[in-house]
């Protein structure tokens, strides 16, 4: 296996151009195989001899763009950086389109998805016309990644490049919203769906996220919570238009508990 060395020097999120890992090692420990915290030996190359330190320059990689700076023939994958915006903790964040406009990314290795169902209520059996126009158009989304804005800590809800079309148009990440006609039936189901789930992914649901209905009332469109946890959001909405819509932006921060680590 390649052996990867992360260096740092005393400044925080400053590592060593020429050290940055191109491939994500997914390692347990700080440094992957190799395991060294030592700047005293920078000039010292024979003691590193069998993984090849030099004497380099420094950046603070945090972010897809100072990856592309550090080397414009790395190419699209997962890579360690030191956000400021995290305090210079490690994050894993897959870099997209380095030889173009890099772009910061988070994979999801669960199920996330976001569903507008297509038609709306008629009849008080709760029998819903699949044909019936609605002001949004329908769509079901399955999110294999979400860009994240690595200078606030906020997802940008989108994009929608790493996704699978299930049916009709992409939805925006994070909302569960439908066009049913609650208000006229209200004892019907919710039909809008949204499943987020940040587990394993080194990241979590910031406390300060907020779900509601945007009018505040249940009859117009309605939010109905199932599960608001650390790492996993999960709703169902209805309305004509309406449910369950992120207040603000979706922010993330770092989980210290599944690998990120802060910089002392």
């Amino acid at each position: 296996m390649t052996k990867h060395l992360y260096l740092f020097n005393n400044n925080p999120g400053m590592i060593s151009c020429q050290d940055v890992n191109s491939t994500y090692v997914n390692d347990t420990s700080l440094f992957g195989d190799v395991d060294i915290y030592n700047t005293s030996y920078i000039n010292e190359t024979s003691s590193f001899k069998d993984v090849g330190i030099y004497n380099t320059s420094y950046v603070n990689v945090s972010s897809c763009v100072d990856i592309k700076m550090c080397n414009s023939s790395y190419v699209d994958g997962e890579y360690w950086l030191f956000p400021p915006i995290y305090n210079y903790t490690r994050v894993k964040i897959y870099c997209s389109d380095l030889s173009k406009k890099p772009k910061d990314f988070i994979t999801l290795p669960h199920l996330n998805v976001v569903r507008l169902p297509s038609g709306k209520y008629e009849g008080n059996d709760c029998d819903v016309n699949e044909t019936a126009t609605t002001p949004m158009n329908p769509g079901e989304t399955e999110y294999h990644k979400v860009k994240l804005d690595i200078l606030t800590g906020n997802l940008v809800d989108t994009n929608s490049k790493y996704t699978t079309q299930i049916s009709g148009e992409a939805i925006r990440f994070g909302e569960a919203v439908g066009c049913s006609g609650i208000h006229d039936y209200p004892t019907c189901p919710r039909r809008g769906y949204v499943l987020v789930d940040f587990r394993q992914t080194g990241f979590k649901l910031s406390p300060l996220n907020i779900w509601r209905n945007r009018t505040a009332v249940t009859y117009v469109e309605d939010c109905d919570i199932i599960e608001q946890s650390t790492y996993r959001f999960e709703a169902r909405g209805d309305g004509y238009c309406g449910g369950c819509w992120p207040r603000y932006k979706i922010r993330v921060d770092v989980d210290l508990s599944t690998g990120g680590f802060m910089m002392q």
